[in-house]
């Protein structure tokens, strides 16, 4: 059985715009791939993922949320704290 791994993807104290382009750059480009999943399933099987475009909805929401953070940091002169880290586990079908 393998362990958990976890991995270091973001830390530090970042500028509103630095931490803008990070995480809504991260969130945009999962929006893209979850986007593509749902294109492809339409093509192939004629029918919408509805899992992937739940996930797009939500992850909209996150990011509209995200955005009022970084204006609000921006217009009182704070830095962001952002730590992010991805845990994988090896799991049998």
């Amino acid at each position: 059985m393998y362990p958990l791994q976890t991995i270091k993807l973001l830390e530090g104290n970042y500028t509103s715009a630095e931490a803008h382009e990070l995480v809504i750059g991260m969130i945009n480009y999962q929006i893209n791939a979850l986007n593509i999943r749902n294109l492809s399933a339409e093509i192939r099987f004629g029918k919408p993922d509805q899992e992937a475009r739940e996930l797009v909805e939500e992850l909209k929401k996150e990011r509209a949320r995200l955005i009022q953070v970084f204006k609000q940091s921006e217009a009182n002169g704070s830095t962001i704290k952002v730590k992010s880290n991805i845990h994988i586990k090896l799991e049998h079908a």
